[in-house]
């Protein structure tokens, strides 16, 4: 099933791994504060996302982002809704993987 984005899983998981990636080069983060419209929709996934890969992802993006770029970290500080939708994953994290089965035939 596509999400309602309509791009599928795997489409999103890298569309965030290659925000991840840019945010650590100071000149593409930098454009950050330039796209409000990106930035939207970088708080839209880190408050209602369900796919933990892909917040996970987004979210050390904005991390990198923050660090490298002084225009990025006023965009993203300035952003509506960023700082809540970043509590929001600080105070009700993503369940831990379950541990696999254990064989009890050993």
């Amino acid at each position: 099933a596509e999400p309602a984005g309509g791009a599928s899983r795997e489409v999103q998981v890298a569309a965030a791994a290659c925000l991840r990636h840019l945010g650590l080069n100071p000149e593409a983060a930098s454009v950050f504060g330039e796209l409000p419209e990106s930035i939207a929709t970088i708080v839209d996934v880190l408050a209602t996302g369900e796919d933990h890969e892909v917040v996970g992802l987004v979210a050390e993006g904005v991390a990198n982002a923050a660090l490298v770029s002084p225009s990025a970290r006023a965009a993203l500080a300035n952003a509506p809704g960023l700082l809540e939708a970043l509590d929001g994953r600080l105070i009700n994290p993503a369940p831990l993987p379950s541990s696999p089965p254990q064989d009890n035939f050993s």
